[in-house]
């Protein structure tokens, strides 16, 4: 299940570094502007943000990986816990952006990783 958790932020992290602002529109709902130019667009909050969140999605996924390698369940369980308060942060924004409906998709994504993070602390599944 982490390692599934692993997965999932490693394609998040990559959608974000190879089409920043595809991964803008389509995960927070903001546009980018079809009449600005080039050079415009590639200084754009929506161009520059996405890679930086990318990177740190990609770092997490990581860490997971090798926290699996060295079957440290509790570990993995409390990296996923800790990475959902960004998420709940993401949550906000995309219920924001895209209403109710898109938060209430996030928001069950969000409550996934935390019964997997809490699942991987409990006593019986401390070795992965």
């Amino acid at each position: 299940m982490g390692l599934g958790v692993a997965a999932s932020f490693a394609i998040f992290g990559l959608s974000g570094i190879v089409f920043p602002e595809h991964a803008t529109e389509s995960a927070f709902g903001i546009p980018t502007d079809p009449g600005a130019t080039e050079s415009s667009r590639k200084n754009s909050a929506a161009a520059l943000l996405p890679p930086l969140i990318g990177v740190r999605d990609l770092s997490i996924a990581a860490a997971l990986a090798m926290l699996y390698y060295r079957r440290l369940g509790w570990e993995m369980g409390f990296v996923i816990i800790s990475r959902t308060v960004l998420c709940a942060a993401d949550t906000v924004l995309i219920t924001r952006r895209k209403g109710i409906r898109e938060g209430l998709l996030a928001s069950i994504g969000l409550a996934a990783w935390l019964l997997i993070g809490f699942g991987l602390m409990t006593p019986s599944s401390a070795a992965v």
